[in-house]
């Protein structure tokens, strides 16, 4: 998703009616993950592939809203919640600011706003997860005879766990990407603590892997049930194996690579927490 508006943004200048599609991508660079990759590469930078999960998070979200709507149309409760949609939509109006902060990056000169405006994201994607941990009193409607709730009940449920997938996907993700973009900010940016982090990817990729073994960690004794904790899980797992195996090819184009590969603490730590976080989908 990130990607795709990002390539387009140049060629939407033309003349024509304003709608908001134009007004978005108006402003979008042509900077793409890709791109972005390569100006500020951090030893904690998935493969490419990962980063297909932004249009699974897209599709996901149009779906169960498309489905949600013609709920409501039909007087049926809705999949999504009043509180529900307006997290959902500005984690969304976020997530654009960002990709048009982010797509106008150039080699040299990283924008300030992709490690700031980013972790905001999950904060609020998150938003309707915590409530509902901390607020388990789901409605469930109980027909006059008083048979017809069970119907309904298991209906609840689905609707619950279509709102848990979009809400944990999405939330699961860009907490990775909120911590990819400190990493970036560290080691390119020479704003924050210069001395300990500046050009110093070693240093840098620590940083990323504390908080990246804290979301594991959490991912086994966090609140919420097992069942609603799968999808983080995966999203954790993919990850995080996606950044080994960048690591492991990109050894393998440099000569000595393989050698400073193994002698990096950084690549031992990545390796015991994918296989951490590997082990989680299974025990």
């Amino acid at each position: 998703m990130a990607s795709m508006m990002m390539k387009s943004g140049s060629s939407m200048d033309m003349a024509g009616p304003a709608t908001l599609s134009s007004v978005l991508t108006r402003f979008v660079g042509t900077t793409s993950n890709a791109d972005f990759s390569q100006f500020f590469p951090t030893l904690i930078t998935p493969s490419n592939p990962v980063f297909l999960v932004w249009p699974i998070i897209a599709i996901s979200q149009v779906l169960t809203l498309a489905a949600s709507s013609v709920l409501a149309t039909l007087h049926r409760r809705p999949i999504f919640e009043q509180h529900e949609l307006t997290a959902l939509s500005l984690s969304n109006l976020l997530a654009t600011w960002w990709i048009i902060i982010s797509s106008q990056a150039t080699a040299g000169m990283l924008p300030l706003g992709s490690a700031l405006i980013l972790p905001l994201v999950p904060l609020l994607s998150g938003y309707a997860l915590r409530k509902k941990n901390n607020n388990d009193n789901t409605y469930y409607g109980i027909g006059n005879n008083g048979i017809s709730g069970g119907r309904k009940k298991k209906r609840d449920i689905v609707r619950t766990k279509a709102s848990n997938f979009v809400f944990q996907l999405f939330s699961s993700f860009t907490t990775i990407a909120s911590l990819l973009a400190l990493t970036v900010e560290l080691q390119h940016g020479n704003r924050l603590f210069p001395s300990l982090f500046y050009h110093k990817p070693e240093v840098s990729s620590l940083v990323f892997l504390a908080g990246y073994f804290g979301i594991v960690a959490r991912g086994r004794s966090g609140s919420g049930g097992g069942k609603n904790k799968v999808v983080k899980r995966s999203v954790n797992a993919v990850a995080i194996m996606g950044i080994l195996a960048k690591r492991i090819m990109d050894a393998n184009t440099v000569p000595g690579g393989v050698m400073h590969l193994l002698t990096s603490l950084s690549f031992w730590i990545t390796s015991l927490i994918a296989a951490q976080a590997t082990a989680q989908l299974f025990f």
